[in-house]
């Protein structure tokens, strides 16, 4: 089933980039402030975020398993709007380094990552390696935003 419309509309890219820069940072021995402006450039060049918000729509239905949709994007609608605040935590351990293709997309885009990490994320098994980082990246904002 197609993601909702309504999915990237609550979830804009420098959102999205706000949600990810703390673990990327963490990943990469920064701070949020310092990663977030690469970490937006990077899923926009990648052209990550319809991939990014299809997994935050699948997770949630996952872990909302009978809600209907209508229903789903309310729940997601509402959560967004209490999220404000501190910036959100980054992820543990265990699901960051689940997330580690997402960062190495995220740094060739940005001249970060080298020619060698390019060409391993554009075999099948990179992209399955990224698929499978966005799905993790999902669960853990669908896990935060207690929806």
């Amino acid at each position: 089933m197609p993601t909702h419309p309504r999915v990237a509309h609550l979830l804009p890219l420098p959102f999205l980039a706000e949600l990810i820069a703390p673990s990327y940072a963490n990943a990469n021995r920064r701070t949020a402030d310092e990663v977030y402006d690469e970490v937006k450039a990077g899923l926009a060049a990648a052209g990550l975020h319809g991939q990014l918000c299809d997994s935050l729509w699948t997770a949630l239905k996952k872990a909302n398993p009978g809600v209907e949709e209508a229903m789903l994007i309310e729940r997601l609608a509402k959560a967004l709007a209490r999220k404000g605040g501190p910036r959100m935590k980054a992820a543990p351990l265990a699901t960051e380094e689940r997330m580690s293709a997402l960062f190495a997309t995220i740094d060739v885009h940005v001249d970060r990552g080298s020619d060698a990490v390019r060409a391993a994320l554009e075999t099948p098994a990179g992209r399955a390696a990224r698929s499978e980082a966005l799905a993790a990246a999902a669960s853990h904002l669908v896990s935060t935003f207690k929806v």
